[in-house]
């Protein structure tokens, strides 16, 4: 079954473009430095942040994301993981912080 991403998109590129723009919003930075090669901390964050949308929204094969972005299906993996830790990191400490208030 095709996700709503992949049904509005009609093409790889169009999805990682659509995963690019929407972190580049999020992330107050240009798309073209998310595609690009700079290594800055927040275009990192960013451009990891699409990976992890083109993986896991898109449901798109680790090569198809890397070929766009000009990297390996090594660093998209190492990416998305990371990404996924740093979500689940959150998810726990909202719900630690939640106890407390709760308890407190």
């Amino acid at each position: 079954m095709k996700s709503r991403v992949e049904k509005m998109a009609r093409t790889d590129a169009e999805i990682v473009r659509m995963a690019a723009t929407a972190t580049s919003i999020q992330f107050d930075v240009e798309v073209s430095d998310i595609m690009g090669r700079r290594r800055f901390e927040t275009l990192v964050m960013a451009r990891m942040t699409a990976y992890w949308l083109c993986r896991e929204v898109a449901r798109m094969k680790w090569a198809r994301i890397a070929e766009p972005f000009g990297r390996d299906h090594g660093a998209i993996m190492s990416g998305v993981k990371r990404v996924k830790g740093l979500i689940e990191i959150k998810c726990n400490f909202d719900g630690f912080h939640r106890g407390l208030r709760r308890d407190g």
